[in-house]
Formats: structure tokens, sequence, C-alpha cells
């Protein structure tokens, strides 16, 4: 039972989105991640959720791990602070394994230089 309830915990803090900027180096930057936990890698348990970004708040059952999501993400956080567009747009995936390669977490990166 304390296994149980240990990977519950774990499985819920594995789903998130997150927006994060930087202003050093004299250029603005802008990074959104969204991860989520898969069954085998395949089947997804938790993701993080893109309506509410930095913030502990999962969806359950529902992959939200696309490129589109993160697109949306790295657009709304762009026209919140009042950029104008963005370059050197760079994405990739990572795929680990968390639990004796009975769950998979995945990482989708996306970062882009911020334009006025």
């Amino acid at each position: 039972m304390r296994k149980l309830a240990v990977l519950a915990l774990a499985a819920a803090l594995c789903g998130c989105c997150t927006v994060k900027f930087s202003h050093e180096g004299g250029r603005d930057m802008v990074e959104v991640t969204n991860s989520s936990l898969k069954l085998f890698g395949l089947v997804p348990i938790v993701s993080g959720d893109p309506e509410y970004p930095n913030r502990d708040v999962s969806v359950w059952f529902c992959d939200s791990l696309l490129l589109d999501v993160n697109m949306m993400l790295l657009d709304d956080a762009m026209r919140k602070h009042g950029y104008r567009s963005f370059r050197s747009i760079s994405s990739y995936k990572t795929h680990e394994s968390c639990f004796l390669l009975l769950l998979w977490r995945d990482v989708f990166h996306t970062s882009a230089e911020l334009l006025r």
C-alpha cells in the first residue's frame, strides 16, 4: 500500500507545464516545458495542464505533450508580455524511464528569443 501511495504522489508531481523568462545576455528568452507520465511509454497517466502553466495543475489520463501546445503557450506568453514576435526557436523531446521500465516520463522543451 505504501508503494502505491508513493507511486501516486510521483505521478501527480510529474505532470507539469511551465513558462520561464530570461533577460540575461542582452536578449529576452522564453522556455516552455510540458511533461507527462505514461504507462509503458504509451498510455498517458498524467500531463501538465496547458490552461494553467506555472501551477501545480495536471490533467489525468490525457496527453497534452504536443508541439502545438508548446507553441500555443509560447504565443500566449509573447503576447501577454508585450512582444511582437520571436526567432531562433528550438524544440526537443526527452524520454526517460522512471520506475523499472513501467513508467516513462516525457518532456517537451521549446525555447525562443523574444522580439519587441
